[in-house]
């Protein structure tokens, strides 16, 4: 057996065509020294037999009483080298930095192994958050999308409002052919976004198309949006945030006191002249006025108070609908405030 090992190890101990190419191309070599605890003496020939075909530059065996995996990374002759130390437990199961593995478990670790090589150890064991992103990543999109949209949007078809919004961005957005097809329809935005953050009117534009912008990053590559069919992605970047201040304090205007006399008007016309006062965006959740057969032009409104705010007039206006409408305050990726308006859950 241990003639056996020994040569499969001596394959493995050596840089590898493999790894020649990774010098080649400027990917990291990896490297995996595994500390054997005693009592797994009877595991080693299976492991190297497993870890010769997982995509690992060198592979060394040595023994050990104790020890914990670790990983680091320097650089040699201009080449990036990344380091693991892993554990074989007495329990036959291998820990390395990011996972415990079975014998069984060759594709995760030749995944695991690809995710090191092309990202480094920094980015992979990071702990990921939503999207699969890590906390740096996601506050660098979200600072990226904080830019605001200069150009008019009410009026406009979306698919022109999102072209204009991917010429001007610094991350890439990917759209397949049939997200194309949705895109290039008569489909046009109806609220004017222009002031708002590009993240909050990207989302809001392709909404009522069905479709939603989706985060992501593809291993060794960077921060990427794409642009999906609502019923493909399991999370979506989110029309605006919730405030994290007061509401007072994050939009004063709403908060603004005034005498309101309404008899049957329009609801829509009502909460356009408040919009006009207040400053403050309204956006529609389109598809659910749509599937409930709502008109905000033919939902007839009436208010008489006194002394009441602008946000506790919108929100009585909005409840005089059948089904009623909710109210609530969010803000964009760059803090900026706007009323968001959907449907009441029943």
């Amino acid at each position: 057996m241990w003639r056996f090992l020994f040569g499969l190890l001596c394959c493995c101990s050596f840089m590898s065509l493999a790894s020649l190419a990774v010098a080649q191309t400027g990917d990291r070599i990896v490297e995996l020294e595994i500390k054997i605890m005693s009592a797994a003496d009877g595991q080693q020939q299976q492991w190297a037999e497993v870890l010769a075909d997982v995509g690992i530059d060198r592979v060394r065996l040595t023994s050990t009483a104790s020890s914990k995996p670790a990983v680091s990374e320097g650089e040699f002759g201009g080449q990036k080298i990344l380091k693991i130390s892993g554990v074989l437990e007495s329990n036959g199961r291998l820990t390395l930095p990011g996972g415990n593995f079975s014998l069984r478990d060759a594709d995760k670790i030749r995944a695991l192994v690809s995710k090191l090589r092309a990202d480094g150890a920094e980015v992979t064991l990071a702990q990921k958050l939503a999207f699969g992103l890590t906390a740096e990543q996601l506050v660098g999109l979200s600072e990226t999308l904080a830019a605001d949209v200069s150009f008019e949007t009410k009026g406009e078809r979306v698919g022109e409002v999102v072209k204009k919004i991917q010429d001007s961005l610094s991350v890439s957005i990917g759209i397949a052919a049939a997200t194309q097809a949705k895109l290039a329809s008569a489909e046009i935005v109806q609220e004017e976004l222009q002031g708002l953050s590009v993240g909050t009117v990207l989302a809001a534009a392709i909404r009522p198309l069905g479709l939603v912008l989706v985060p992501g990053r593809p291993v060794g590559k960077e921060v990427e949006l794409s642009i999906v069919d609502s019923r493909m992605a399991e999370e979506h970047w989110p029309i605006g945030w919730p405030i994290e201040k007061s509401p007072g304090k994050a939009a004063p205007k709403l908060f603004e006191r005034f005498n309101f006399e309404l008899n049957r008007a329009p609801l829509s016309e009502a909460l356009k002249a408040i919009e006009k006062k207040v400053q403050v965006p309204m956006l529609f959740d389109h598809n659910s006025l749509a599937r409930e057969g709502i008109e905000l032009a033919k939902v007839k409104v009436t208010l008489n108070k006194k002394d009441q705010t602008y946000f506790g007039a919108i929100d009585d206006l909005l409840r005089q609908s059948r089904p009623s409408l909710k109210l609530e305050l969010r803000v964009d990726e760059a803090q900026r405030p706007f009323l968001w308006i959907s449907m009441a859950k029943q």
